[in-house]
């Protein structure tokens, strides 16, 4: 990929990249969170240092903590009877988190980071409504980093 290819990925200009490579600028922490769901497996224990993510040992020890939070959630929101979107949306959340977390699948800490910014940013209108292109555009992004080998098997079945 060629620095004018990356620097349209993650909206930045070639100067900006430039400076980050240089030193001349440290990245932010979006864009550090986009650089790790972009990055090779290689890249990423740099990348997780520098967003100041913590160790996956501490992260899997805290999981019955938050099983036990997600679960108790999950039984007050189904006990209202009219519940709202909001409402329906967590109950959905939740039975996705515990079904990961019942599964231990690996997840990304920059997801958390993400979960967190937004968290943080509650009231910002503007955010929450550019969060359906946000996603879009990464699973786009992402898309495009996955083997040819399965895109080949892909169009191999759709014939």
């Amino acid at each position: 990929m060629t620095m004018v290819e990356f620097a349209d990925l993650i909206g930045a200009t070639n100067s900006t990249i430039s400076k980050y490579e240089s030193g001349r600028l440290v990245p932010s922490k979006t864009v550090l969170i986009l650089l790790f769901l972009l990055a090779d497996e290689s890249e990423k224990p740099s990348l997780r240092e520098a967003l100041g993510v913590w160790d996956e040992k501490k992260s899997q020890a805290s999981f019955p903590a938050v099983k036990t939070k997600l679960t108790e959630l999950l039984k007050t929101l189904r006990k209202s009877r009219n519940a709202s979107a909001l409402d329906r949306a967590r109950i959905e959340f939740a039975k996705e988190a515990l079904a990961l977390l019942a599964a231990r699948t690996p997840i990304d800490p920059a997801a958390a980071e993400i979960l967190g910014f937004l968290r943080a940013h509650a009231a910002n209108r503007k955010l929450h409504a550019s969060l359906p292109q946000i996603l879009t555009y990464l699973e786009v992004a992402l898309a495009e980093r996955r083997p040819a080998s399965r895109d080949k098997t892909l169009s191999k079945s759709a014939r």
